[in-house]
């Protein structure tokens, strides 16, 4: 990536940045109206760990595209912009992987962000009722 940027033009860059402040000011506005943004972490449950970044997705049997833009579209627009966002745990997909709940506050949010998480820790602790992993469907015994 820092190889292919040497061979950028400068106006293609400044168009960049220019659409970076607007984006920025259009999901600002959003908290004149709101407190925050609520979305899914990923579009879908985690992916095997062997999964290359840009090969292709399937999501419910249907081809998705790439990760970054098919299994979590919901985080990176705010690495863009610079909002504050945190995911905290929700639940458990059927395949016992972890769920994920993003919130998004308004520029320097970061303090109520963390206090929306908080209560929402207190209000279910974890998702499975304080443990940070998922059920088992099997117990193991071990004999001594």
């Amino acid at each position: 990536m820092i190889e292919s940027g040497a061979y950028g033009l400068a106006h293609v860059y400044q168009t960049a940045l220019m659409q970076r402040t607007a984006l920025f000011r259009q999901v600002q506005r959003l908290f004149d109206t709101y407190d925050f943004l609520v979305t899914p972490t990923l579009s879908a449950p985690a992916l095997p760990a062997t999964h290359k970044a840009f090969d292709e997705l399937t999501v419910g049997n249907v081809a998705a595209g790439t990760p970054r833009y098919s299994w979590y579209p919901y985080t990176h627009p705010f690495n863009v912009t610079g909002h504050p966002a945190m995911s905290v745990p929700v639940g458990w997909s059927r395949e016992e992987l972890p769920i994920g709940l993003q919130i998004v506050g308004s520029w320097h949010g970061e303090d109520r962000i963390i206090s929306v998480a908080a209560l929402l820790e207190k209000l279910r602790p974890g998702p499975t009722a304080g443990r940070w992993w998922p059920p088992t469907s099997q117990t193991t015994h071990h004999h001594g």
